[in-house]
């Protein structure tokens, strides 16, 4: 009766935290406005390629059967975060949105035979190009050259007597930078930015020089983050070999089975994924280079995972050992009678659970957004748009929710009650060390995301204590894939829809087969032979 009252009360609150969800979804925030207006259709990316390879066949003659193209998501992160900050973004619309917009795309084209590459960017919504740059380097130097740089800003239509010329170093003698007197976005100055190589524009970009006390502010804050991200990397391998060593201390009473396919599937997942990042590897190549760099980072990142899932595997095992006689009841072994029911009812929870997260992520920022000058800026690291195959993205979720259940929930909370002999103390020391690696991401200050998934960390602490680590999983599972496939619906709805509809009823079918295999291994299995009285 009383699990069934628990039952009703987590339904109730689910019910009413995906109202709250929903809610939060479709009110305005003025401090936070997305500067690429989500009800703008953007161009598609064969559509950005051909724009690209038009522009530069008629403004550099170039052969375009000799080239490679290559197309990555870009955006100006410095200058998205000072409008987010300064609650600028509507006036930045209204008066640069149209041509200086602050996510674009990049299309390189790159001709190996001659090591050329040209970086044409380009509008994201209306296709028009912003700017471009071809790598070739200067050969001479001209008067007449500063001339040509005028008359095209006024062909661009900017006025010229509205901007003064900067100083050039030896070094820049075709390189031209315009500043405006007036013309910016509160503190930041608007400056043109060309390159004139023998009588012609090689390169044109339009930018916004930023107050220095603000990048300074924001480098200092990345660089916060930089430092607890490597923290959590620290922890990470100090479970590790904490793990090792329990791991042999107990070798007699532990099975090291236990957890060997889960981290299967996470290295899998991470290794895909990061084959997928290629194109962001590449874009950040010399063009000489570029191959060589994107796969070398490649393999380092894979090998990287590689090492993290030998730290998965012994967590996963040593902590069996930890929990004494309560492991079967926390992660029930698979030959358990109740394990398929077991895997419906985590599933189910899995979701309740998930939006009740969500909801409470939704809360925090919207009181954080309004009473605490919490912003973001955009970042194109993990933008569907920079990977290969943008559908595979939303996998990621299985892989983040099967690592870290593991290693903060599952080995961290044991290892931290053996330590003080406190449930509530390691729930939330493994919810504080698990939240300074999700630090990294642009969300400004600092410290916002540590707050954000300390208390997250210690709801999925409950969850795990109370309803056992499958339940974990999948709720962590389920928040993430619905996250992700967001993502996928602002990329293309028309053709993710169906895709992200998948991912977020995933959880459901793994659950369901999770069952259905057990159901048949246990009519297989022989039944107990009763012996003679």
């Amino acid at each position: 009766m009383e699990q069934r009252h628990s039952t009703r009360n987590i339904i109730i609150i689910a019910v009413i935290s995906l109202f709250v969800f929903l809610t939060m979804s479709v009110l305005p925030s003025e401090n936070n406005e997305e500067v690429l207006h989500e009800d703008a259709s953007t161009i598609s990316i064969q559509q950005a390629e051909e724009i690209a390879m038009q522009f530069v066949n008629e403004q550099f003659d170039v052969d375009l059967n000799q080239v490679e193209i290559l197309l990555t998501f870009q955006t100006n992160k410095q200058l998205s975060g000072y409008l987010q900050k300064n609650k600028l973004v509507s006036e930045y619309n209204e008066l640069y949105g149209e041509s200086i917009p602050i996510d674009y795309f990049q299309v390189q084209i790159s001709n190996h035979d001659v090591l050329e590459k040209y970086l044409v960017n380009i509008d994201m919504i209306s296709g028009k190009i912003i700017s471009w740059k071809m790598n070739a380097k200067a050969t001479m130097t001209d008067d007449a050259k500063q001339k040509i740089a005028e008359l095209f800003i006024a062909e661009q239509g900017y006025n010229i007597d509205n901007f003064y010329l900067l100083p050039q170093s030896d070094y820049e003698l075709s390189n031209y930078i315009y500043e405006s007197y007036d013309g910016g976005i509160k503190d930041a100055k608007l400056q043109l930015h060309l390159t004139i190589m023998q009588d012609e524009v090689k390169s044109f970009e339009s930018n916004f020089v930023l107050p220095d006390s603000f990048i300074s502010w924001m480098e200092e804050q990345d660089f916060k983050a930089a430092i607890m991200s490597w923290l959590s990397i620290g922890f990470n391998i100090l479970f590790g070999i904490i793990a090792l060593i329990i791991a042999i201390v107990l070798r007699k009473r532990i099975s090291f089975i236990k957890g060997i396919w889960l981290t299967l599937i996470f290295l899998i997942i991470y290794t895909i994924t990061n084959i997928n990042m290629y194109p962001v590897y590449r874009a950040m190549s010399p063009i000489e280079i570029s191959n060589f760099n994107a796969v070398f980072i490649v393999c380092i990142s894979i090998l990287i995972y590689l090492i993290l899932s030998i730290i998965l595997y012994l967590t996963s095992v040593a902590a069996d050992g930890l929990w004494n006689n309560k492991s079967k009841a926390l992660w029930p072994n698979r030959k358990d009678l109740s394990y398929g029911q077991h895997a419906l009812k985590a599933m189910g929870f899995g979701y309740l659970f998930a939006i009740i997260i969500l909801a409470v992520q939704s809360i925090f920022y919207f009181i954080g957004e309004t009473f605490f000058d919490v912003w973001s800026a955009s970042d194109p690291s993990f933008s569907p748009y920079n990977f290969l195959m943008p559908g595979l993205m939303p996998l990621i979720a299985w892989a983040a929710a099967i690592s870290e259940e593991i290693i903060y929930r599952w080995f961290g909370i044991p290892l931290f009650q053996k330590i003080f002999r406190s449930t509530i103390i390691a729930v939330f020391i493994t919810s504080m060390i698990w939240a300074i690696g999700h630090t990294a991401y642009p969300i400004y200050p600092a410290y916002t995301r540590f707050i954000e998934v300390t208390i997250i960390g210690l709801i999925f602490g409950y969850i795990f204590l109370k309803f056992g680590f499958m339940t974990a999983v999948f709720a962590h599972a389920i928040v993430d894939s619905i996250l992700f496939s967001l993502q996928l619906l602002y990329l293309d709805f028309t053709k993710y829809a169906f895709l992200s509809l998948f991912y977020i009823v995933l959880p459901a079918i793994v659950a369901y087969i999770m069952f259905k295999f057990h159901h048949r291994f246990k009519r297989n299995r022989p039944a107990p032979v009763e012996e003679p009285t």
